[in-house]
């Protein structure tokens, strides 16, 4: 489903914002992501909308959350061994 353009700058102003906490450059972000510069500068204006596995992705590494219970309980076992 195609997004409205004012939901597509939303989405781009988080997305410029997570860099900006990560302390990511878009030469860094691009080769983090494995996308080129223009795919990136294309998300961060809002041209085109930003996958929803990158704003995981960062989200993931900006506030080191998993994505669910099962993820945790994952981990639960890793520290356990």
């Amino acid at each position: 489903m195609p997004q409205c353009p004012a939901d597509r700058m939303e989405y781009a102003r988080r997305f410029r914002a997570l860099l900006a906490d990560l302390g990511l450059t878009y030469p860094q972000a691009a080769q983090l992501l494995h996308v080129s510069l223009r795919t990136l500068h294309n998300w961060a204006a809002g041209t085109h909308a930003v996958p929803y596995a990158v704003t995981k992705l960062l989200r993931m590494l900006r506030f080191l959350e998993l994505p669910g219970k099962a993820w945790a309980r994952s981990e639960e076992r890793r520290v356990g061994k």
